[in-house]
């Protein structure tokens, strides 16, 4: 592959280099590790030429948090792609975390118990279905990782914790445990945009993770996207509302 690299930007390159592999028919598994800021869905594609069997994500456990909180971009830390690459740390962290069917804790010789707890209270309330492995200095068992079948397709996008909260789900008691609950917000009324902004300038210090769509009462006929993971906030319109466009450009 070019430059040995599959980052998003050579997602092709990686199909094509599979696609060869699979045609050999001598390898019973493939197993990829990408690099720490790729996003998940361009690996989720490999599905096309195989059978993707698993999602691992790797979590920095001493650090994670302060990470997760932090307002840094890949920028700052000269992680970008390229000059047009403007995600932040917390957005990247939390789309490998929502997806992955395997969440490994590393690094947890270098945390107490109560932190190590605490941090998978956290990741479940993230990702309530993905399994939560605390290891030392990344000692993984293969048979944790490898051929587990859990990777689902259709359920890839739906395991989010705010999405299963909008499906009615329930969190996991030792999520309860560590004080970490979540609910739902739902409104027939617009909210007021002043006060709306207000309170977005103030900041949810205590909010780990919120999305969803807001209707603001001096633009009633647009969706507006609102997303936070850790501290990082963004707010940006989506399109019409159904209620406000003709029945004939309905979908």
């Amino acid at each position: 592959m070019s430059n040995s690299c599959i980052c998003c930007t050579l997602r092709d390159d990686l199909l094509k280099e599979v696609r060869q592999l699979a045609e050999q028919n001598r390898f019973d598994y493939l197993l990829i590790e990408s690099t720490g800021i790729s996003e998940p869905m361009p690996g989720a594609s490999l599905a096309d030429v195989s059978r993707l069997d698993t999602m691992v994500t790797v979590v920095d456990g001493e650090n994670f948090l302060e990470d997760y909180l932090s307002l840094e971009d890949l920028h700052d830390r000269k992680l970008q792609l390229n000059d047009d690459d403007q995600r932040n740390i917390a957005d990247l962290l939390i789309n490998q975390i929502e997806f992955a069917n395997i969440l490994i804790v590393n690094k947890t010789d270098r945390m107490t118990p109560p932190e190590v707890e605490q941090l998978q209270a956290i990741l479940k309330s993230l990702n309530p279905d993905a399994t939560v492995l605390p290891v030392e200095r990344g000692r993984v068992s293969p048979q944790a990782i490898l051929a587990t079948g859990l990777f689902n397709e259709e359920q890839a996008s739906e395991s989010a914790g705010w999405l299963k909260e909008l499906q009615n789900f329930h969190h996991t008691p030792e999520s309860e445990e560590y004080g970490i609950s979540s609910f739902v917000y739902r409104a027939r009324r617009p909210f007021h945009p002043e006060r709306l902004n207000e309170a977005l300038d103030e900041g949810w210090t205590n909010v780990l993770r919120a999305k969803g769509m807001r209707w603001i009462a001096s633009k009633t006929d647009i969706i507006g996207l609102y997303s936070q993971a850790g501290n990082c906030v963004g707010v940006e319109p989506v399109r019409r509302w159904y209620a406000a466009s003709p029945k004939e450009e309905w979908p």
